[in-house]
């Protein structure tokens, strides 16, 4: 008897252990659940936290973009305005006359160059009597011309094209010593390289102070 009742107790003992061990495995088996359920719920939350870094980022190199796009524009303008200030306000003039009479055909070349400002390539000028332009702009042309042939006339070439024919004087019995004047004066937009002469188709022009070309940037 009193070994039945210690093989029941050893009976009991063991299922009891049998079911610790089950409740054990149990709980073991839900922890492992919750701890897998937390890695992925950390996972999720760093993915989207990882997600929103790569936004956040993506939409600050946005915003340095079309920051350093803003600046630029604002550079190129700034220096357009100063470009702008700069063509409006540089000095170019120029005023010569003829240094001899002339009959021939040809360019007039007003080489006694009384004054200028802001032309640099004078020697070129004084040479072949064109004025090449070096800096955009407004300018008014002004020539004056004496000369004492009856009819006699002369003309404004830009760029090889006449765009003004001046008359001195016409008389239809002119005595032998009438002189006239002939004055003309043009507003043209010039671009660099723009080239301007006066020409003279075979009259007598004469030289000194009687006959003057100016050149003015006004703009």
């Amino acid at each position: 008897m009193k070994e039945r009742a210690r093989s029941q107790d050893f009976l009991a003992l063991y299922n009891m252990t049998t079911h610790s061990l089950h409740e054990l495995e149990v709980r073991t088996q839900s922890i492992g659940t919750q701890l897998s359920n937390i890695q992925n719920d950390l996972t999720m939350k760093f993915h989207e936290t990882e997600r929103r870094d790569n936004l956040t980022f993506a939409h600050l190199h946005d915003i340095e973009r079309e920051r350093e796009a803003t600046e630029n524009r604002n550079n190129l303008t700034f220096l357009r305005i100063q470009q702008q200030i700069n063509n409006s306000t540089e000095q170019v003039a120029m005023t010569a006359h003829l240094t001899s009479t002339s009959s021939a055909s040809g360019i007039l070349k007003f080489d006694n160059i009384k004054f200028s400002i802001g032309i640099n390539n004078l020697a070129v000028y004084r040479s072949t009597g064109k004025f090449v332009c070096e800096r955009k702009g407004l300018y008014l042309i002004s020539s004056s011309i004496r000369s004492n042939s009856n009819a006699g006339n002369y003309y404004i070439y830009l760029n090889g094209n006449i765009i003004s024919e001046t008359r001195s004087g016409y008389l239809s019995s002119p005595p032998s010593s009438m002189y006239h004047t002939g004055t003309v004066v043009l507003a043209l937009q010039l671009h660099p390289s723009d080239s301007v002469w006066v020409y003279n188709p075979g009259y007598t022009m004469h030289g000194g102070m009687w006959s003057t070309l100016t050149i003015v940037k006004v703009k």
